[in-house]
């Protein structure tokens, strides 16, 4: 009797060299800022800051805020931030579940990235 064994398909090494790992971009603040707000509903906004390099757009962060409280004492409270520090753009959602507070949007590459 014939030991009649199927050939067995050879894994061959690996030899391709990897491309190097992309360079993120870190923003930075070092420019002229600005800010702008838009009213939403009565009690909610939209705060944008920025900072600029010239034309280029060096960094940003944008806010959801409500209003609470009484006239005399009312206060702006942030609910939600978008942002890119860490060289990446990400949501803080301030006041929801602890699980779901952070949530990366995309990396940023460029400065076009932003």
């Amino acid at each position: 009797m014939t030991n009649k064994r199927k050939p067995q398909k050879q894994r061959l090494a690996d030899m391709t060299i990897p491309p190097p790992a992309e360079e993120l971009w870190t923003p930075y603040r070092e420019g002229l800022p600005g800010s702008s707000t838009i009213d939403l509903v009565d009690g909610s906004r939209i705060h944008h800051r920025r900072w600029w390099d010239g034309q280029l757009l060096t960094d940003f962060l944008s806010l959801q805020q409500v209003e609470v409280g009484d006239d005399d004492e009312a206060e702006w409270i942030d609910i939600v931030r978008v942002d890119c520090c860490h060289q990446e753009v990400h949501v803080h959602r301030l006041y929801a579940d602890p699980e779901a507070v952070y949530k990366v949007l995309q990396p940023i590459r460029t400065p076009e990235g932003l």
